[in-house]
């Protein structure tokens, strides 16, 4: 297999992962080989997930124990076990064409990656001082990985849950995958991801909504949100060494924000909040993604 492709595939997941390391979804899954736990670690849950079209155990844990010492735990019983560590950013130094940037560098740093026997486990790390508790949590996720098929696609698709809402307060988008989902009895948020335009999805939903009794209420349409140096201070308050590790450029993103929302017979409320982000970073390949949050609250009685 072509070396090029090995690495960005690897890259593309890698970087995916990231994306879904806070999300309060469940689902079953399947047994795969064991991976060892270190002391002091709570596993929290277990989920299944498909990247790519590869299908993925996602496992999420909290401990006390700092990154590096996890990270030491892993390289070692892992290498024991069989495991061969690979070296995504020193693989990635070998493209002569390819130009990382500094951010990205930063994210592959919070991953360690393995592989054996066709399989490939995925470790990442949520950056220190990110929450208040300042326990460490990180996720792994263990599949087989289509490589070729992951890298050669121009966006990096965010892991898929292999489940759906119990229940149909509002349509799916064509297409989207359902990658965050929370259902108590009187309520639904889920939120979708897709690469169509935001405009296309807000249509979308205008059309659609009024087939499950939805009536429009208020409409805010795509309107771009300009990123200026006050995002560096946010992101500083919510996690310092987040700031101080990331090289953060306001100007490689574009962010378009839309909101729709609807009341029906019974005075239940749904909001359909549409975030499209357009970022330039051309180590991952130029991504123009949509994500759809779907709100939906029964009247309080």
């Amino acid at each position: 297999m072509c070396f090029r492709y090995k690495v960005l595939g690897l890259l593309s997941i890698a970087v995916a992962i990231i994306t879904i390391s806070l999300n309060p979804v469940n689902a079953a899954w399947w047994d795969k080989q064991a991976i060892p736990v270190p002391p002091d670690t709570e596993q929290v849950r277990k989920e299944a997930r498909r990247i790519s079209g590869s299908e993925f155990d996602f496992t999420y844990y909290t401990s006390t124990q700092a990154p590096e010492k996890l990270k030491d735990f892993y390289r070692n019983t892992l290498t024991n076990s069989g495991w061969k560590e690979k070296t995504l950013l020193k693989d990635l130094e070998q493209i002569p064409e390819l130009q990382m940037e500094p951010a990205l560098s930063n994210v592959l740093e919070q991953n360690l990656v393995f592989e054996k026997e066709g399989a490939t486990l995925i470790i990442n790390f949520l950056p220190e001082g990110m929450m208040k508790d300042k326990k460490t949590r990180f996720t792994l996720a263990q599949g087989k990985i289509d490589i070729q098929s992951a890298a050669s696609t121009e966006t990096i698709s965010l892991p898929e849950l292999l489940a759906k809402p119990k229940k149909e307060v509002a349509p799916t988008y064509p297409g989207a995958a359902l990658i965050s989902l929370f259902e108590p009895a009187d309520a639904l948020t889920a939120a979708y991801f897709t690469q169509d335009d935001i405009n296309a999805v807000a249509t979308f939903y205008k059309t659609k909504m009024p087939n499950y009794g939805w009536s429009l209420i208020e409409e805010k349409a795509p309107q771009k949100i300009e990123m200026s140096e006050t995002s560096k201070e946010d992101i500083a308050k919510l996690c310092p060494a987040c700031a101080e590790k990331m090289s953060i450029s306001p100007q490689g993103i574009e962010s378009w924000m839309a909101q729709l929302s609807f009341v029906n017979s019974r005075q239940d409320t749904c909001n359909i909040v549409l975030s499209q982000v357009i970022t330039l970073a051309e180590a991952a390949g130029k991504m123009k993604t949509t994500t759809i949050l779907v709100n939906y609250a029964q009247k309080s009685k």
